[in-house]
């Protein structure tokens, strides 16, 4: 391992040097479709998946893991813009982590930052023994999360926070069965907020960062634009100097670092919502109150006092406990410095999606929330806008117990939005959120939405208050609010792809379900050698229509493929698709082309 030379400056880390960036695409299957119809090649496997779907389909779904999607940063991986994760408790014997992630072309940063009471380090640990102190493990498989043991695309680091200087940090490597002893060049950086160290004197927590060059891992640049890699994270506890046994924390819930198919899933890039094709059908608006809509909302942490009646001495006892049930404002803040972490408070809303009618697609969706102040106004320093960060949240919770050690860890980040500030006397703002495929999704799984709303703020002052389910009693539109705006869904023909012998016929099932009745179906014949014959050419959806396509060749023609233009036309707009006849083909596999 090696140290390389590292800098803190305005709350981003600077490294000396840099590396070229290596951008990699991927052929889309539009290109691939081509490439076929270029070469007359039937790929029979498609119609091999095709008779298997259903069969797959029947299989008990496994849990999903919880996926980060990690953002990606041009330069320096800002700390206040890294995705922010979470998980552990906060008492007098255990521990929570906020988890901080980025990358940029060098490498990916982790930063977890522990809540922590007593802090315990030694000065001159074997690399077995750094677990056995306050310290951090992170779990890495460059080829997801998937396998029954480490593999060599399998990385542990381990790091210890060190008052002292010179931190202590180290590596293992897979190698099939376990974990072996590795030089895999990284580098930590840590920080803690201490009143002193190994002794019973309480304390507020430390923080450990873990810079994984991509070099370091045999690559030549960063992961291509949404690869998934399987990561774990271990917290690490002692309490005193006989090391007395504090089972450690995890991320996500059940990992074992001995099994990467328990670990959780980073995603790398930010992924972009595409609507599917289809005519909006309406705007549907939830809030609570509205349309007999019950919003269920909540937030956990300090609050905007910062535990206030719990100073000085039970934080640690009381503080992971709190309950906000009914109260009409929440705060979001976070920081850097530990010492304040009585100060963080992160937010919890439920939207019911049963007023979004059935069958329809999800065109865009926006989440909205009225911010009406914010910490330090008037104070030093002065307030800094907020990037506040969306996310699906894994359960169910109730808004009566709901607390800091009890709430739900998050599925998946989705969005982001800066908030801005509001000077004293200042009028306030709604602040909205891109969720469109965070609702399509919820439907998608048969809904509702959860949703958290945290930030990886490192500013001082840093809190956003705004109205909750329960307040603005008076003007009620700026309570959280989604607004979706759906549709139907497209032209549909099943299937998309016939493959036939000569003089045999393929039958295509049409619908228009976006279009108001009635509907004039046409397609295109492309060849002498095809006859069609409609069911009916106008139809009244949810009517379908079917075309079936006869050949006329005789025997022995082969390697033929079609390309049938079909339209739907209603009062109300003109929907086109395109299917594929393939007449006489043969099965030929070509290689995988990636570049």
């Amino acid at each position: 391992m090696t140290l390389k030379s590292l800098k803190y400056q305005d709350e981003v880390w600077v490294r000396d040097g840099s590396q070229t960036a290596v951008s990699t695409k991927r052929l889309s299957l539009i290109r691939i479709t081509v490439l076929l119809l270029l070469t007359f090649v039937v790929l029979a496997g498609v119609l091999v998946f095709l008779l298997r779907a259903p069969e797959a389909a029947a299989e008990p779904a496994a849990a999903s893991p919880p996926k980060i999607n990690v953002p990606y940063f041009a330069d320096n991986i800002a700390i206040s813009e890294r995705a922010v994760f979470w998980f552990g408790e906060v008492n007098e014997t255990s521990n929570y982590a906020d988890v901080r992630v980025g990358y940029n072309d060098e490498m990916m940063i982790v930063q977890v930052a522990a809540f922590d009471r007593l802090l315990w380090f030694d000065t001159t640990p074997s690399l077995a023994e750094i677990p056995e102190w306050d310290a951090a493990t992170l779990y890495v498989n460059t080829s997801g999360n998937s396998g029954s043991a480490p593999t060599g695309s399998s990385y542990q680091f381990l790091g210890m926070h060190s008052p002292k200087g010179g931190e202590h940090f180290g590596a293992y490597k897979g190698n099939g069965s376990g974990w072996v002893a590795s030089s895999t060049s990284f580098n930590i950086n840590t920080g803690t907020q201490a009143s002193g160290f190994n002794n019973l004197d309480e304390d507020r927590g430390w923080w450990v960062a873990f810079e994984i060059p991509f070099a370091s891992l045999g690559m030549s640049g960063p992961p291509a634009d949404g690869a998934i890699w399987g990561v774990g994270v271990a917290l690490h506890d002692r309490d005193d100097a006989a090391g007395t046994a504090i089972p450690m924390q995890v991320w996500p819930d059940g990992m074992n670092g001995e099994r990467p198919s328990t670990w959780g899933q980073f995603s790398f890039g930010t992924p972009v919502y595409n609507p599917p094709a289809g005519a909006v059908g309406g705007t549907t608006v939830i809030r609570d109150g509205g349309d007999g809509n019950t919003v269920v909302d909540v937030h956990a942490g300090g609050h905007s006092v910062c535990g206030g009646s719990l100073w000085p001495d039970r934080f640690f006892s009381d503080w992971g406990y709190l309950n906000y049930d009914g109260y009409p404002q929440i705060n979001i803040q976070n920081q850097f410095n530990l010492g304040d972490w009585p100060c963080f408070s992160k937010y919890f809303v439920t939207f019911p999606l049963d007023d979004i009618p059935a069958g329809k697609v999800i065109l865009s969706a926006e989440l909205s929330m009225y911010e009406f102040g914010n910490a330090g106004q008037g104070g030093t320093p002065t307030p800094q806008p907020t990037l506040l960060q969306v996310a699906a949240v894994d359960s169910a919770w109730n808004e009566a117990t709901l607390n800091w050690n009890n709430a739900p860890q998050i599925q998946e980040n989705y969005a982001t939005s800066w908030a801005g500030t509001i000077p004293p006397g200042g009028d306030g703002f709604f602040v909205t959120w891109d969720v469109s495929r965070a609702v399509a999704d919820a439907v998608e799984a048969g809904g509702p939405l959860r949703l958290s709303v945290y930030t990886a703020d490192a500013n001082r002052n840093s809190g956003k208050y705004f109205v909750s389910s329960e307040g603005a009693l008076s003007k009620p539109e700026r309570r959280p609010t989604l607004t979706v705006v759906w549709g139907d869904p497209p032209l549909t023909v099943t299937p998309s792809v016939w493959v036939i012998n000569a003089g045999e016929a393929a039958t295509y099932t049409i619908a228009a379900d976006a279009l108001s009745g009635p509907v004039t179906i046409e397609a295109d014949n492309p060849s002498v050698d095809l006859s069609f014959n409609f069911s009916s050419t106008v139809i009244n959806p949810p009517e379908t229509a079917e075309l079936v396509v006869t050949d006329l060749h005789g025997t022995g023609a082969s390697g033929l493929v079609y390309t049938i233009p079909i339209r739907a036309i209603g009062s109300d707009g003109t929907l086109e698709t395109a299917v594929y006849l393939f007449v006489g083909g043969h099965q030929q596999f070509l290689p995988l082309i990636q570049k």
